[in-house]
């Protein structure tokens, strides 16, 4: 992303991962219509009509995200990608936060430990960086 700022700005950037992710689930919802495989469920579904509600939350949840999108490319445009990644690592217990509070309960172990591991591995990633950084100004 860093380096596409050079040539484009961040909204068209973002369009462009928009448009993609529009095709490449238009794909899947069209696949879904043919083909029905229970292990792929979550990829590979029939379209289902929204109610009004579900429109309401569905275009306020694609403003934040497009808001999100916006800021986070803009981040990446702006500093290191190692410096963003390590601190979007936040993402993970923030999104157990919302699962909590939704109601779905707590993660199980394997998930909860799975959670820990990339977490740490992120921790890791970004003090060998700031090691590596001191090292080289030595």
């Amino acid at each position: 992303v860093r380096s596409l700022k050079d040539y484009y700005d961040t909204p068209t950037i973002v369009l462009s991962l928009s448009f993609w992710s529009v095709v490449l689930s238009s794909s899947a919802l069209l696949l879904g219509y043919f083909f029905q495989i229970d292990s792929l469920d979550f990829i590979l579904a029939a379209f289902v009509m929204p109610s009004a509600s579900d429109w309401m939350i569905l275009v306020i949840l694609s403003i934040f995200a497009t808001l999100s999108q916006l800021a986070m490319t803009k981040a990446y445009a702006l500093s290191k990608a190692n410096i963003i990644a390590a601190v979007s690592y936040i993402n993970i217990p923030m999104a157990i936060l919302a699962d909590i509070l939704l109601g779905n309960g707590l993660p199980g172990l394997i998930s909860g430990f799975g959670t820990l591991l990339i977490i740490f591995g992120g921790i890791l990633v970004s003090l060998e960086r700031k090691k590596k950084i001191s090292h080289d100004r030595c």
